[in-house]
C-alpha cells in the first residue's frame, strides 16, 4: 500500500479528496449518515495520554496496549481528522495499526457511524467514501512495503468520549471505536474490534494550526564581549521518524538563508536514535567529523553547518556536538499509515568547529534554541539519505524519492 492519498505533496486527489467529501458531509453539504450506536464506556486508569487499548475477537483474536495519536487538517475546502492506535515492538516501532478517518474536529460525545471499506478501496487513490471509516493492518513486510494482514469491510462507530485541553499546544481526544468486519490479504475469517484511545491531538493545517518554526543562537565559548553570535530563525524544517530496522531514528533538520546573500545557507541538524517519547530528555554525544558529514552516528548528536554558494552549494564549516541535551516537550506520534505526527522541543549543546576544506579547528561554541514541527513517519522500509558527499544541494535531510512525506 502506497498510502499516496495521505502522503502526496500534489494537489487534492484520490482519498485526500475523499477526506474533503467526509468533511462536507459533516458540514451538511452531503447525505446525513445514520446515527452511530457507540454506548457509554468506562475509561480505565491504565489508558493514559498517548496510549490505546485494542482487542479483536473472532477468527483472528488478538489484543494490545499500545500508542495513540491524531491530527486534524484541511485542504482549504474542509476539515478532516485522523485517529491512530498502534502496537509497538521492543524498539518502539509500530507493528500494527488502527487507522480511522472522520470529518471535522473531535468533539466530546460526538458519534460517527463508520462505513465498510475494503483493502482494495483503501489502496485506490480514486476511492471516495460517503462516510467515515476505519481499517486495521498488521504484519508489515519490508519487501512488499506494506502491512500484509488487514481487518476491513468493517461497520461500526466512533465516539469521542472527551476532548481535553492540556497545558501545552495539544489537546487530548479520548475515543472509543467499535467495529464488525472481516480479514483480507494474509488472514481470513471475521471478527469484532473494540478500541479505546487517549490520543494527543494537534491541528496541522487551517485555523489554529501549529506552524513549523525553529529559533536558535550559536555563541562563542568562552563567552566574551564582541564575540560573534550566529542566529537561525526559520520555517524551513523537515522532521522524519524513520522506522527501518537497524536504522531507527528521529531526524530534525532546519535550514535558513544567511541574511544579505542569495545562496549561503545555515543548517541545523538533530539526529536522535530510536523512537522518542513525550517528556524525554536525550543526551547528545560527540560524533566524529566523518559521522557528522554523513549525518549518521552511533550516538545522538546535533550539528550546525555553514554552506558556501555554488551549484551545488558546498558545506564549508561543520560544528558538531560535544555534549548537551534535547528535550521533547510535546509529541503526537502516529504509525506509518497515519503518517503525520507533530512535536515541540528545545535543545542546548556545545559544539566544536572544523573548516571542511583545510581541516582547521574553528573552536568551541554553544547552541541553544527551540522548535516545533510536523513529523513525517516514514514506512519501515525507508530512511533518510546518507549525506556523506559534501558537494550536494544544501537542504534539510530528505528521505528516498520512493518515500512519501506529510503534506502539511
Amino acid at each position: 500500500m502506497s498510502f499516496s492519498h495521505l502522503r502526496s505533496r500534489a494537489p487534492v486527489s484520490g482519498c485526500f479528496a475523499a477526506l474533503a467529501t467526509l468533511a462536507l458531509i459533516a458540514c451538511g453539504d452531503g447525505p446525513t449518515p445514520p446515527s452511530a450506536t457507540c454506548g457509554d464506556v468506562t475509561i480505565p486508569p491504565s489508558l493514559t495520554r498517548g496510549t490505546s487499548q485494542v482487542s479483536i475477537t473472532g477468527s483472528q483474536a488478538r489484543a494490545f496496549h499500545g500508542g495513540a495519536g491524531g491530527y486534524t487538517a484541511n485542504n482549504s475546502l474542509a476539515t478532516f481528522g485522523v485517529l491512530d492506535a498502534f502496537a509497538t515492538d521492543a524498539e518502539g516501532r509500530p507493528t500494527s495499526e488502527l487507522f480511522v478517518i472522520f470529518p471535522g474536529e473531535p468533539e466530546a460525545n460526538k458519534r460517527y457511524q463508520l462505513a465498510p471499506v475494503s483493502a482494495a478501496q483503501f489502496n485506490d487513490p480514486n476511492f471516495t467514501p460517503s462516510q467515515p471509516f476505519a481499517v486495521y493492518g498488521e504484519a508489515y513486510d519490508a519487501t512488499a512495503r506494506d502491512y500484509t494482514r488487514w481487518f476491513t469491510n468493517a461497520t461500526g462507530c466512533l465516539r469521542f468520549v472527551d476532548v481535553i485541553s492540556t497545558a501545552g499546544e495539544q489537546r487530548t481526544a479520548v475515543a472509543q471505536v467499535e467495529l464488525n468486519g472481516s480479514w483480507e490479504q494474509g488472514a481470513s475469517g471475521s471478527g469484532a474490534l473494540t478500541a479505546l484511545l487517549s490520543a494527543p491531538f494537534v491541528s496541522l493545517y487551517g485555523a489554529g494550526a501549529q506552524r513549523d518554526t525553529l529559533f536558535a543562537t550559536m555563541d562563542t565559548l568562552p563567552a566574551r564581549a564582541g564575540a560573534p553570535v550566529d542566529s537561525i530563525a526559520t520555517t524551513r524544517l523537515a522532521v522524519f521518524q524513520t522506522l527501518k530496522s537497524g536504522d531507527t531514528k528521529l531526524v530534525v533538520g532546519a535550514s535558513a538563508r544567511v541574511a544579505g546573500t542569495a545562496a549561503d545557507t545555515t543548517e541545523l541538524w538533530l539526529v536522535l536514535p530510536g523512537v522518542p517519547h513525550e517528556g524525554q530528555v536525550i543526551t547528545l554525544g560527540a560524533p566524529t567529523l566523518a559521522e557528522a558529514k554523513a549525518g549518521r552516528a552511533s550516538v545522538p548528536f546535533g550539528m550546525v553547518r555553514f554552506d558556501n554558494p555554488g551549484s551545488p552549494p558546498v558545506v564549508q564549516r561543520i560544528f558538531r556536538s560535544t555534549g548537551g541535551t534535547v528535550n521533547i516537550r510535546e509529541l503526537v506520534l502516529v504509525g506509518p499509515a497515519a503518517l503525520c505526527g507533530w512535536m515541540r522541543g528545545d535543545f542546548d549543546f556545545d559544539v566544536t568547529g572544523t573548516d571542511v576544506a583545510s581541516g582547521a579547528d574553528l573552536g568551541a561554541r554553544h547552541v541553544t534554541g527551540t522548535f516545533k514541527s510536523t513529523v513525517t513517519v516514514l514506512q519501515p522500509a525507508d530512511s533518510v539519505h546518507d549525506g556523506a558527499t559534501m558537494a550536494r544541494v544544501t537542504a534539510v535531510p530528505q528521505p528516498p524519492a520512493t518515500a512519501q512525506q506529510c503534506m502539511f
